[in-house]
């Protein structure tokens, strides 16, 4: 056959833009906010709790605090750290804090940077309340979070994701959510 493979290429030099508003707008996000019919009311999250298993979060980025710079992470399980009376049971690896943990101005955990804040771009698709510049809020801004980090080198990765599942919905089940 003499057809081509590629029968259109287009190229433009326009600067790069953040698409998350674009992303509201095209699968009606704004209008679940607002609550437009057929919804009987407006929906942001309120009384969700929201998990991801990704590369971890920053949790100093302002889409993850509140109002009162308090974090909106419920809890944060850190795959990578090895077993120690800090793992959450009954798993018995890695790294648990509770969201008291992560407010009391300790040592928190961070996503790694050679993950280039996969995880915070994630959870901020999903959960970000837009405080940080106040027009990029992700899809349940009044959520609440529970992050897992997991370690993506695991040789049994699959089985840490498992786990991971199991633990978002056990938390979930303990905040009534």
């Amino acid at each position: 056959s003499n057809e081509v493979a590629v029968q259109h290429f287009e190229f433009r030099m326009d600067r790069g833009q953040l698409m998350n508003d674009s992303m509201r707008v095209k699968n009606r996000v704004n209008w679940v906010h607002q609550g437009l019919a057929p919804l009987p009311q407006g929906y942001d999250g309120t009384g969700v709790v929201l998990g991801f298993i990704d590369s971890g979060l920053d949790l100093n980025h302002p889409d993850f605090r509140d109002e009162n710079d308090q974090s909106r992470v419920y809890r944060y399980w850190d795959q990578v750290p090895p077993p120690s009376v800090a793992s959450p049971q009954p798993y018995g690896y890695g790294r648990e804090w509770t969201q008291a943990q992560l407010n009391s101005g300790g040592p928190i955990p961070t996503e790694p940077a050679n993950l280039y804040g996969h995880g915070s771009t994630v959870a901020g698709t999903g959960a970000g309340n837009g405080l940080a510049n106040g027009r990029h809020k992700g899809v349940a801004p009044k959520a609440d979070m529970i992050i897992v980090a997991t370690n993506f080198a695991m040789p049994n990765w699959t089985s840490t994701v498992a786990d991971g599942v199991a633990y978002i919905i056990e938390q979930a089940e303990a905040l009534g959510k």
